[in-house]
């Protein structure tokens, strides 16, 4: 639940950030569905048993990059050991 949490409020975040920067909606929404993506993705590697942690670290580079932002934090995790 606190993943989810955690997850809710970086999206909400790079939101507000990106509104006082005076971005577009379209680039709002770009980036939200970015976000909502690479979660999605992490929770469904979570259930197949991969284990990403699900930081404010992760969170915020799946919610700027989306997939390659999930793709980022697998090779960490497969390279590092982390």
């Amino acid at each position: 639940m606190g993943e989810i949490i955690l997850f809710i409020v970086a999206i909400a975040v790079i939101a507000l950030v990106l509104k006082l920067l005076g971005k577009s909606m379209k680039v709002i929404g770009g980036v939200l569905i970015n976000a909502l993506v690479g979660g999605l993705i992490i929770w469904l590697l979570n259930i197949f048993g991969l284990g990403i942690a699900f930081n404010w670290l992760n969170a915020l580079l799946v919610g700027c990059l989306g997939i390659p932002g999930v793709i980022i934090v697998l090779i960490l995790k497969f390279v590092f050991h982390v």
